[in-house]
C-alpha cells in the first residue's frame, strides 16, 4: 500500500459475518507460495478463513499463510487425550441467534454433529452441604447486584471493580469468580463495564457441540487452502504494494490482512517497515487478553449432580 494510506484494522465480526448468508465453497484453487497473490492473509483462524474465502468468491488470488499445522485458532478439539471430543480453547458457542456456526449447521443440514443449548444446570456448595433454594439465594443476590452495577456503568469505559458498590456479602468472591475469571479470564480491575455490557446480544443462549466447537469450525473451512508452518517475520508496507517476509520466502501482493490476536501483536514478533503508528502499539499493549487454564479430569462415572454440562459452585 502506498506511505501515506492508513494501515486498516477491522472488526474480526466483518470477516465472519457474511457466512450467515452463504454456502462453504466446495472447490478453490491452490495459490503456490512462490506466486504474488492480490491478497495475502495472515492466520487461519475463524476471521482469517472468512477473509480468504469471501476474496476467493470475489474472483481474487489469495495466500493465507499460518504459523502452526492446522486451521482454527483458538478453536481446537483434541480427540486423543481422552478418546472422547475435547476442546483445548472455545467451546461455548455464544449469541445463539446471531452465531455463523448455529447457522451453518442448521441451513446446510450437516451430518455428524450434533449441537445443543447449554442448560446451565448449577449447584451451589456450601463446604460438603449442597444448598438448596433458597439457600443458595445471597449467592445470587450478590451475583445479580454485581450485573445491576455493571449495566449502570455500561456507557463508561471503566473496570467492573469501580462499578461494583457491594462488596461486603460472603458470597462477593464467588460471584466475582463467576463473572470474572469464569466468564471474562480476567479479575473484575481487568475489563471494562461497557466492553463486558456490550458483548452479547439480548436474549441469546450458549450453545455445546457434541464433537468440539473446533470440529465443527474445521468441518466449516475444511476447503480454504492454507499453508501451514508459515509464520510472517516482517511486513513491509512503504511503497506500491505489501511484502511478507516468512520463514519460506517472501511473498508480494497489492493488500495484506493481518488477523492475528492483539497479544502476537503486542509481542512484537511480526515487524513492521515502516513501524505502525504508536497509537496501533499502545492499543496491542493496552487490549489483553485473557487467559483460561483448562484443567480437565476423566473419571470412570458421573457422580456430579449434574447429567452433563453442570456447573459447581
Amino acid at each position: 500500500m502506498d506511505k501515506d494510506k492508513k494501515f486498516n484494522f477491522f472488526n474480526r465480526r466483518q470477516f465472519i459475518s457474511y457466512i450467515l448468508s452463504v454456502s462453504a465453497l466446495t472447490s478453490i484453487p491452490k495459490i503456490s507460495l512462490a506466486s504474488d497473490p492480490d491478497v495475502i492473509v495472515i492466520g487461519a483462524g475463524a476471521s482469517g478463513l472468512a477473509a480468504t474465502e469471501y476474496l476467493l468468491r470475489k474472483g481474487k488470488t489469495v495466500i493465507c499463510i499460518e504459523a502452526n499445522n492446522r486451521i482454527g485458532g483458538r478453536c481446537y478439539t483434541d480427540n486423543d487425550f481422552f478418546g472422547v471430543p475435547y476442546d483445548m480453547g472455545a467451546h461455548w458457542i455464544t449469541n445463539n441467534k446471531t452465531n455463523p456456526y448455529v447457522h451453518y449447521w442448521k441451513e446446510n443440514n450437516i451430518e455428524g454433529f450434533n449441537l445443543y443449548e447449554d442448560k446451565e444446570y448449577e449447584a451451589v456448595y456450601e463446604g460438603n452441604k449442597k444448598l438448596i433454594s433458597p439457600e443458595d439465594k445471597p449467592l445470587w443476590d450478590q451475583y445479580n447486584s454485581i450485573l445491576e452495577d455493571i449495566g449502570r456503568s455500561s456507557n463508561k469505559d471503566i473496570s467492573v471493580a469501580e462499578a461494583v458498590t457491594n462488596k461486603s456479602s460472603e458470597w462477593y468472591d464467588t460471584a466475582h469468580l463467576i463473572i470474572g475469571p469464569y466468564d471474562m479470564a480476567k479479575d473484575f480491575d481487568h475489563f471494562s463495564c461497557m466492553d463486558w455490557w456490550n458483548y452479547l446480544e439480548p436474549e441469546t443462549k450458549s450453545w455445546f457441540c457434541t464433537e468440539g466447537y473446533g470440529a465443527l469450525v474445521k468441518h466449516r473451512w475444511k476447503n480454504v487452502p492454507v499453508q501451514f508452518k508459515t509464520p510472517a517475520q516482517k511486513i513491509t508496507w512503504s511503497g506500491q504494494g505489501v511484502q511478507v517476509e516468512t520463514n519460506k520466502g517472501t511473498i508480494s501482493s497489492q493488500a495484506c490482512i493481518l488477523t492475528v490476536s492483539t497479544g502476537v501483536l503486542a509481542s512484537g514478533k511480526i515487524k513492521f517497515i515502516p513501524m505502525l503508528p504508536i497509537e496501533k502499539y499502545d492499543s496491542f499493549s493496552g487490549i489483553s487478553m485473557g487467559i483460561y487454564n483448562h484443567i480437565a479430569l476423566q473419571f470412570k462415572k458421573n457422580f456430579f449432580p449434574h447429567k452433563k454440562d453442570g456447573y459447581i459452585y
